[in-house]
C-alpha cells in the first residue's frame, strides 16, 4: 500500500497500532531493523520481484542516507519518533 501510494507510512502504522495494540507498527519495525537490512533481505529473495515500487523506495531513501535508527532518519526522526507520542494515535 505505501509502495503504490494507496497509504502513507503514518497511517498503516497507526492503523496497525490501533487494530494490534502494538506500540510500534511496521514502518517503525523497519527503522529499528534498518533499510540496509530490508534491502539485503528482498535482494536475497530469489522471488522478490525488485522493479516493485516499494523497493524503488526503499532505494531512494537508501541513497538518501534515510536507513533508520542508526542515522537518526527513516521512515521517523529519532531519538524521538512520532508515534511515540502521545496524540500520535488520534
Amino acid at each position: 500500500m505505501w509502495g503504490t501510494d494507496v497509504a502513507n507510512f503514518q497511517t498503516i502504522d497507526k492503523t496497525w497500532m490501533i487494530a494490534t495494540g502494538s506500540a510500534i507498527g511496521p514502518f517503525g519495525y523497519l527503522d529499528l531493523i534498518g533499510i540496509r537490512t530490508i534491502l539485503a533481505i528482498g535482494e536475497a529473495d530469489e522471488q522478490a520481484d525488485l522493479s516493485q515500487p516499494v523497493y524503488t523506495k526503499i532505494k531512494n531513501m537508501l541513497a538518501a542516507g534515510h536507513i533508520g535508527v542508526e542515522t537518526g532518519q527513516g521512515f521517523y526522526t529519532y531519538p524521538h519518533p512520532a508515534y511515540q507520542q502521545a496524540d500520535f494515535l488520534k
